[in-house]
């Protein structure tokens, strides 16, 4: 455990209980906070990530071979179960994800109002395990079920973190920065507005991350007018993209929580969620 990590509430590992900036939640899921069904002695597939931040906005899989396990994870997040996401090695293709509509409009506005460069931050603990091995999606927020419409999208790539953001103007980046398979990590991205455009800022384990197109260095431009002008309904997905370019993008890895904030995080506000994801999971 990460015992010396202490956060401005003054709470250290297992006694952190609640992320920072509560109120500003828009999604929270926990591996602990699920329903689950028994297949086997040792199986539970998860059924619903229940949503802890009062907004409603639940992950679900009704497909029964679709559904991700809740297990122990070996030697990783302190010993805590986490939600692992395996999907079937040949077709038909078994894509395990968690998935559905989320109300987000606390961030990106309404239909007739929406929000002119949003600021969002999203903190995930995962682990990115053997199989993936090109471009996979882990987290996505859709504004449909078809094709590419406005999304974002947060990825691997070649081992790279990535990201990809479809809104007035698609962006797509990857990182210097690779994902070590077998290790838990955390990974904060930021999308805030600076100056005219909005920029993605991502730390991977608590180190900034760097893009791979020259000049473009921590802050990458992705989006200056809205995204999202329709929001109803918006899908949110864990453990798989599902209509990427019309491409089944199924990601093999571990995850043990998810959190979505209106706002960017500050440079404090970084750390805190940092080390609040860090002594929680005993990861990077």
């Amino acid at each position: 455990m990460n015992v010396n990590t202490l956060n401005t509430n003054n709470n250290v590992y297992d006694s952190v209980v609640t992320p920072p900036r509560m109120a500003d939640l828009a999604m929270w899921l926990t591996a602990d906070h699920t329903t689950t069904t028994a297949v086997g002695a040792s199986d539970h597939r998860i059924d619903t990530a229940h949503d802890r931040s009062g907004k409603g906005n639940d992950l679900t899989q009704a497909t029964a071979d679709n559904k991700p396990q809740l297990r122990n994870a070996d030697g990783q997040f302190g010993g805590k179960r986490v939600m692992k996401f395996e999907h079937a090695t040949s077709k038909p293709w078994r894509v395990e994800s968690l998935q559905g509509t989320v109300n987000v409009q606390s961030i990106f506005g309404t239909d007739a109002t929406p929000t002119t460069d949003p600021e969002f931050t999203v903190a995930m603990v995962l682990n990115e395990t053997a199989n993936s091995a090109s471009t996979e999606v882990y987290f996505s927020l859709n504004e449909a079920t078809t094709s590419d419409p406005d999304k974002v999208l947060l990825l691997r790539h070649a081992q790279g973190a990535g990201f990809r953001v479809n809104g007035a103007d698609a962006q797509f980046d990857t990182s210097q920065i690779d994902f070590t398979q077998g290790t838990a990590v955390t990974a904060i991205s930021v999308l805030s507005d600076i100056g005219t455009s909005m920029s993605f800022f991502q730390w991977i384990g608590g180190t900034s991350c760097d893009w791979d197109d020259a000049g473009i260095g921590v802050d990458y431009p992705c989006d200056p007018d809205t995204m999202f002008p329709a929001l109803t309904p918006t899908y949110g997905t864990i453990g798989a993209h599902m209509t990427h370019n019309g491409v089944v993008s199924e990601w093999f890895g571990e995850i043990a929580e998810c959190l979505v904030w209106k706002g960017a995080h500050s440079g404090a506000e970084i750390t805190e969620t940092l080390n609040y994801l860090r002594d929680k999971w005993d990861c990077s």
